[in-house]
């Protein structure tokens, strides 16, 4: 049997020379922007519908921040509100944030996730 071909160590001179030099080229954006909306902007501002909220929300004093009632049994409802704008199609971003959560005083021996 012969022996192997013997290999050649390999240099870092070797592979900058033969690696493309890119690295002056700007990168082209792929993601293109939306297109302007041209429909009828917003006369009034937005906020919460007081009467289309539920039961066990109360809306704070700047009418920006909704408040769920936590005594008793209704900490166990959903609370929910409406605004007084809908959407349609298209593609739409907004915000939400939590503020604030309370440990209820029966689940306190209960192990955080």
């Amino acid at each position: 049997m012969a022996e192997p071909a013997a290999k050649k160590q390999k240099i870092e001179e070797e592979a900058t020379e033969a690696a493309p030099e890119k690295a002056d080229e700007p990168e082209v954006e792929q993601e293109k922007d939306a297109v302007d909306s041209k429909g009828v902007k917003l006369k009034e501002k937005v906020t919460f519908l007081t009467a289309d909220t539920t039961l066990n929300v109360v809306v704070s004093s700047n009418s920006n921040l909704l408040l769920p009632l936590s005594d008793g049994g209704i900490r166990h409802l959903l609370a929910g509100a409406r605004t007084n704008v809908g959407l349609k199609s298209g593609r739409y971003m907004f915000e939400a944030k939590m503020v604030e959560q309370v440990a209820r005083a029966d689940e306190g021996n209960k192990p955080q996730p």
